[in-house]
């Protein structure tokens, strides 16, 4: 039987405060946690998760995406509900585990329902994780612990890539939720509450009226027509951006914007949809 060796999937380092990643390491590493697939020949593939100290190594795991927590005391990672089973991709049902190297033992933190992709939060009280769990794929935030699991995204088309803010109070992800991908961030965590779709931030999705929209999307958006301020609004707003302005100056100013208004025609122009 012949073993083939996956190529190498995700290496971690640890080592003097501000390292990040290959590029920075000329600061010594003293630990490197890494992650390796091997198949058999078939299409059975196990990953497990090897530790590197001083030059030599062991696996120390069975799974997949290590994650150090910012302390170096710990590891989070995707594997199995059974730490001791071989982790397969393709067949395994996935949990959020947590090996803590002071004992070495192993918690699993999101089962009996499912996880994967830990990262932890920069002061390591939180690990954000994926799942399924509600039905479509969203982020999830719970304690470091695996206490208080909380829904973050909202049927909004999350397509699994997020990042903590360096703060720790906001999460920026992709989503699709208009038919492209684009980049978003949460509103202002305030206590345990790191919701988008429950807050409802709103995001200008066309404007002009100029913008084709999917039956999908547009059942989910709200129209509005802003129209153009009128010439007493448009001149509180000139005279408040410059105030020293001459009255004389500000009136001509004005009109000649009304004028302008005028001349390109007004039918569809203030349509916003959000």
């Amino acid at each position: 039987m012949r073993t083939l060796a996956v190529p190498l999937l995700s290496i971690a380092l640890l080592g003097a405060p501000g390292l990040r990643g290959v590029a920075a390491a000329q600061t010594p590493v003293t630990r490197v946690v890494y992650e390796q697939c091997r198949a058999d020949g078939t299409w059975n593939v196990s990953c497990f998760i090897g530790l590197a100290v001083d030059g030599s190594d062991a696996v120390i795991a069975n799974g997949v995406g290590p994650k150090w927590s910012p302390d170096g005391s710990k590891i989070a990672f995707t594997g199995t509900t059974d730490p001791s089973v071989p982790y397969s991709p393709w067949d395994s049902i996935p949990e959020v585990l947590v090996l803590n190297l002071a004992d070495g033992s192993i918690t699993n933190l999101t089962d009996p329902a499912t996880g994967w992709g830990p990262v932890w939060s920069p002061d390591g009280g939180r690990i954000a994780f994926l799942s399924y769990r509600d039905g479509p794929l969203e982020l999830y935030v719970m304690e470091a612990s695996g206490a208080n699991p909380t829904r973050v995204t909202h049927d909004v088309g999350f397509t699994g890539a997020f990042a903590w803010s360096p703060d720790g109070g906001r999460f920026a992800f992709a989503s699709e939720q208009d038919g492209e991908p684009e980049l978003y961030v949460t509103v202002e965590a305030t206590a345990n509450a790191y919701t988008f779709g429950h807050t409802k931030p709103f995001v200008v999705l066309t404007s002009n009226a100029t913008r084709e929209l999917s039956e999908a999307v547009k059942r989910r958006c709200l129209f509005l027509h802003l129209d153009y301020p009128t010439a007493e609004r448009e001149r509180a707003i000139v005279t408040g951006q410059v105030p020293d302005l001459d009255d004389r100056i500000a009136g001509q100013l004005v009109a000649t914007i009304g004028l302008m208004v005028m001349l390109i025609g007004v039918q569809g122009i203030g349509k916003d949809t959000i």
